[in-house]
């Protein structure tokens, strides 16, 4: 698993606010296109009236698929958490992982163990 990885699984939270953010704007930007096709509809000469609405059906059309995909992503999502039980628990649960961990405690235990009896004799004592 590569840095890159776990950095987008630690993210995973915040996209999902990104997606409820785009999903919001897209709702406004829904609701905002209907009020000034509506107003336009209403100013616009008796022949313009059919292709003010055809316009503005599509601009609707478009802004509720984008948003509508925005809506499926901030849903389908899994949090942090769950990606990283999903990826990152079982990468350190392998028995690879261990058995490097197991390798590197036991290096650990025994400088530890050397540093607090003193039974390894300094490098600047022997010159």
């Amino acid at each position: 698993m590569t840095a890159w990885q776990v950095y987008w699984i630690m993210q995973a939270d915040r996209i999902v606010t990104a997606f409820a953010g785009l999903t919001a704007l897209g709702v406004t930007l829904m609701v905002a296109t209907a009020f000034v096709g509506a107003a336009m509809y209403d100013s616009a000469p008796q022949q313009r009236q059919p292709s003010i609405v055809l316009r503005f059906i599509r601009y609707e059309f478009v802004l509720g698929v984008f948003t509508l995909l925005f809506l499926a992503g901030m849903i389908f999502m899994p949090a942090t958490k769950t990606l990283a039980a999903m990826y990152i628990v079982p990468k350190l649960t392998s028995p690879e992982a261990q058995q490097f961990i197991e390798k590197e405690y036991a290096e650990l235990k025994e400088l530890l163990h050397e540093a607090l009896t003193g039974d390894r004799e300094d490098d600047t004592d022997s010159e």
